[in-house]
């Protein structure tokens, strides 16, 4: 990491946190040469079930800087 710049992985853990204080729980993650991913599980009040993708990715080339992605959709309940 350049002095002063953010890497990927900071940014990855960072969001990853967020996700845990507000209770959701991980259930996978990895890694790319450009990218980091993590996968989260939350079930709401009502029984609800939900799941969360986080992405960041690195723009080529250019130094601290990055992409990222957060998709959040309710599973279906079983029946």
């Amino acid at each position: 990491m350049i002095a002063g710049l953010i890497d990927i992985e900071t940014l990855i853990n960072h969001y990853n946190s967020q996700f845990e204080q507000a209770d959701w729980l991980q259930i996978d993650g990895g890694e790319g040469e450009l990218s980091r991913w993590s996968i989260w599980s939350f079930q709401d009040e009502e029984g609800e079930n939900w799941r969360g993708l986080l992405v960041i990715s690195k723009v080529q080339e250019t130094p601290s800087e990055y992409v990222g992605f957060v998709q959040i959709f309710r599973r279906p309940r079983d029946n």
